[in-house]
């Protein structure tokens, strides 16, 4: 993938901005605090987005070297299923992570002054978004 557009760069910080913004909510009600996140599927193979979300998490980001967690998943639950092996066993066997982003504390700062713009805006443009997308 060549350079992106200005647009291009706003649209995923929006997806991540969102991811982040449910995170963030998610941990506080549920009492708990993520340190790592681990990346999966077709978004693992963007290091950029990637490395956009770490910052914008202010996470490390594990990527797996296996990324299809949805196959594996359901190829472990497939062989417990069957008895053909633990399923928790079987996971941490195979989940093995090839390699961590860190973020970058300059990024950090300068998303989160963005994250709270977004936080503002989002429920303004909920609506606005909604009809763009019924069209």
């Amino acid at each position: 993938m060549g350079s992106l557009t200005c647009a291009e760069m706003r649209r995923l910080e929006e997806v991540a901005f969102r991811q982040g913004a449910t995170a963030e909510d998610l941990m506080e009600k549920a009492g708990l605090e993520v340190e790592t996140i681990v990346a999966a599927g077709g978004g693992a193979s963007s290091p950029l987005w990637l490395k956009m979300k770490a910052d914008i998490l202010n996470r490390s980001v594990n990527i797996p070297v296996n990324p299809e967690a949805g196959s594996l998943g359901a190829a472990i639950l497939a062989g417990g299923a069957a008895n053909l092996w633990d399923p928790a066993e079987a996971a941490s066997n195979i989940a093995r992570v090839k390699t961590t982003i860190e973020p970058d504390a300059k990024q950090v700062r300068i998303y989160e002054s963005r994250l709270d713009i977004y936080r503002t805006l989002y429920p303004a443009l909920k609506q606005v978004n909604h009809r763009i997308c019924n069209e």
